[in-house]
């Protein structure tokens, strides 16, 4: 939950624009406000105009919710509740003379992941239209930890596989032995608004980070542009979020 207070969630229903890049639409999503601060989710099939329920859980959820400042600067990573009957609760609480990216991404089963964007306080003006964003950087901290990938500048056009080193002072941070940090990673393009993930697991077509001491990144071919990337490891029971500016040429 975004822990920002004197503003609402300015929505009264809204239907989601599909954000995945290189993907196709095959469910619409809908967004109602139903409380000062809560919002109700649900989903249907394109086919069957019918709510769904049969979602493939990922990352301990059926459904993620990523909220994104318009200037890139605050990401806040939300699992709904569960209402039943394919319904969603979620919790929004945002800053005033900001616009937010709210973007619903699921994998269901046989359709496979989809991610719808809706807009959070649209009368408020964008600020990313305007915003200049640090230069790519390979290196973020992210709480006592500093995280280090292996390069913020690559092709487009052509599928990529990142690593992330993990060290807290001189000390290199490795997960315990047969686990791995549960790495989570949200990626959004910031001129078309486009969303890319990473999940860890090899199920479901999800792309894998891989080793268990250095998180490896898959990425998938993507178009140029300028890219913003939030890294969540979850390292000794906690989650840390370490944000990424990167250059696709």
């Amino acid at each position: 939950m975004l822990l920002c207070t004197n503003a609402q969630a300015s929505v009264r229903e809204q239907t989601g624009a599909f954000a995945l890049q290189g993907q196709s639409q095959r469910v619409v999503a809908r967004l109602q406000r139903t409380g000062s601060d809560t919002l109700d989710l649900v989903q249907l099939s394109e086919s069957a105009h019918k709510p769904i329920t049969n979602y493939v859980p990922v990352d301990g959820a059926p459904v993620h919710f990523f909220i994104v400042r318009d200037d890139f600067q605050t990401f806040t990573h939300v699992h709904p509740a569960v209402r039943g009957n394919g319904h969603f609760a979620v919790q929004a609480h945002l800053e005033k003379n900001h616009r937010y990216y709210a973007y619903v991404d699921s994998f269901i089963s046989e359709i496979g992941e989809q991610t719808l964007r809706f807009t959070l306080q649209s009368g408020a003006p964008p600020h990313h239209l305007a915003v200049t964003l640090q230069r790519p950087n390979v290196t973020a901290q992210a709480g006592p930890y500093r995280i280090a990938l292996s390069t913020a500048r690559f092709n487009a056009g052509a599928p990529i596989t990142l690593s992330a080193a993990v060290t807290r002072g001189r000390s290199i941070v490795t997960p315990p032995k047969a686990h791995s940090f549960d790495t989570v990673a949200a990626i959004l393009n910031t001129s078309s608004l486009e969303y890319i993930s990473v999940y860890e697991g090899n199920a479901n077509g999800l792309w894998y980070p891989g080793e268990y001491d250095r998180p490896q990144l898959r990425l998938p071919a993507l178009r140029a542009g300028v890219y913003r990337m939030w890294l969540q490891l979850t390292i000794q029971g906690k989650t840390y979020t370490a944000p990424f500016t990167l250059a696709v040429q």
